[in-house]
């Protein structure tokens, strides 16, 4: 009796450790051979490392590029832009505008979502309805606010409709991730941003806060299943740490490589650097809804006493060029005439005196640290030129997601630098974002850019667009309601056993990461 007693506890006793056991593989800190989501032992694993942990998992939330890659390797938009940025299917099969206003798309029918949830009509209705709900607060609305409506026209077919000529629908649908309108409901918003359950090439394990997020690859997925078992997001916001990373093998695909790493990094066998046009900038804005950045001839004076050429030349080394607007100039219908106010400290000290401040004056200015390549940087450049004609600038850097919140707030400092990037390929989404009334991200209100940005949207034709687009850039530097800084060249490096190349979009898209033979 005590023997059988004695045995059964071993019994229980050796299935709790194999579970532990277990448990503890799939959990461990990531290595390059881990229990992929099959239970395959040695599955591949990627570690991309990024400068911000994701701000939610709920795709409608978000805005930020780092956040966005992690939930477009769970989700798929309707349509998808390939890597030489040209418009494909995605969860939509084809498409046709019918009138001026309206267009229908086809959706995929063999489509399911990671939970065995149907994907449908009835989803792509709730994802949009979602997005265009206030209550939901999706930061995403704002790129939709030019489509009225998305009706079921069948059980596979939607249709779409505009309040006006929209140029950049197309463009807009590649945003629209379709989330699962029965696991919400029955979930709510706040369990969905944590366990998020999409139709996309990867499905989502875990999520330390501030430190990863762990996707592995679907089996089932439409596209085929991914090259790489599993792909770790890794938030690291210090550049040394990434490149050290990079040159130790433990992290597999780092983006925005400051120019002075450069030469360490091809001295590395095992590393591969790769240098690109891209959309990503870096520009000084105004909260022009406190003292003193109110006043436009503070901001004129700000506008005269920059000077970006030292940025490029010196501190990126010439991996970079100095923007005139603050917009890349890779994006199609960026308007290339309108030139920048000349650097002049002469003339920057005379609208001082203008705003009122002819002995100069103290302010506050706001950075990102770590987000874009030597941004925090930047801004010292910055602030050293602004104390030369007697503005002395007291640098506040501020972790990512601080400077988003205080920024949509318009709790900002008066002066504030800030990394952009244009996911759409487009000018209106991001100048309406950064400078319209309404915009997202806008510290900035002008009634009459207001009108120019309308304009943008009301026709086809890229240059008559471009034309609007010039007029809205002139206004804007003459009101110093924006200065462009510079454009950079993105620098990308990758581990040699992975085969990948950045996008001029700057997104990294998980499903495009595959290995090396």
């Amino acid at each position: 009796m005590y023997l059988h007693k004695f045995a059964d506890k071993m019994q229980k006793s050796t299935m709790m450790l194999v579970l532990a056991c277990v448990l503890s593989m799939c959990l461990c800190p990531m290595t390059n051979t881990v229990l992929g989501a099959s239970g395959r032992a040695g599955a591949s694993e990627v570690v991309v490392a990024q400068g911000a942990d994701a701000v939610t998992l709920d795709p409608q939330k978000q805005s930020d590029t780092d956040t966005g890659n992690v939930c477009n390797s769970i989700y798929d938009p309707l349509l998808l832009r390939d890597q030489d940025m040209s418009i494909k299917p995605a969860l939509a099969t084809d498409w046709k505008r019918t009138s001026t206003t309206e267009w229908v798309l086809n959706l995929r029918q063999d489509v399911k979502f990671h939970n065995g949830e149907p994907f449908n009509a009835d989803a792509v209705k709730f994802t949009f309805d979602r997005v265009k709900d206030p209550a939901t607060r999706a930061l995403i609305a704002p790129l939709f606010s030019t489509i009225l409506k998305c009706e079921v026209v069948g059980p596979y077919t939607v249709r779409f409709v505009t309040d006006g000529l929209d140029p950049v629908f197309l463009g807009r649908l590649t945003n629209l991730l379709i989330v699962p309108p029965k696991y919400i409901k029955e979930k709510g918003d706040d369990y969905f941003a944590r366990h998020p359950v999409g139709t996309g090439p990867y499905l989502f394990v875990q999520w330390v806060r501030d430190d990863r997020v762990v996707v592995e690859a679907n089996d089932q997925y439409f596209r085929g299943r991914p090259a790489v078992d599993r792909i770790v997001w890794k938030a690291v916001p210090e550049m040394a740490t990434r490149i050290a990373g990079l040159q130790t093998g433990e992290i597999d695909i780092v983006q925005s490589i400051p120019s002075d790493q450069i030469g360490a990094l091809k001295t590395s066998r095992s590393v591969k650097v790769v240098t690109s046009p891209c959309a990503q900038i870096q520009m000084l804005n105004f909260n022009t809804f406190v003292a003193p950045a109110d006043n436009k001839y503070f901001r004129l004076a700000v506008a005269h006493a920059i000077d970006p050429r030292p940025i490029v030349d010196g501190l990126l080394g010439g991996y970079a060029s100095v923007l005139s607007i603050p917009i890349a100039d890779v994006i199609p219908n960026a308007p290339k005439s309108v030139k920048r106010l000349p650097y002049d400290p002469a003339k920057a000290k005379e609208y001082l005196a203008k705003a009122g401040y002819p002995s100069g004056l103290s302010v506050e200015m706001n950075c990102q640290n770590g987000k874009y390549p030597m941004d925090k940087e930047i801004a010292q450049i910055l602030a050293q030129q602004l104390s030369q004609v007697g503005i002395k600038v007291t640098l506040m850097p501020l972790e990512f997601g601080q400077f988003q919140t205080q920024m949509r707030a318009r709790k900002i400092a008066p002066l504030y630098t800030t990394g952009g990037n244009n996911v759409l390929l487009d000018t209106d989404p991001q100048f309406n974002a950064f400078y319209g009334s309404n915009g997202a991200l806008s510290t900035y209100s002008n009634n009459a850019l207001d009108d120019l940005i309308d304009m943008g949207r009301t026709s086809t034709e890229t240059k008559d667009r471009v034309a609007v687009y010039e007029k809205a850039f002139a206004l804007l530097r003459d009101d110093a309601g924006g200065i462009g800084i510079i454009q950079y060249t993105l620098i990308s490096a990758s581990s040699t056993k992975v085969s990948w190349a950045p996008r001029p979009d700057g997104r990294i898209r998980a499903y495009d990461i595959g290995l090396r033979k």
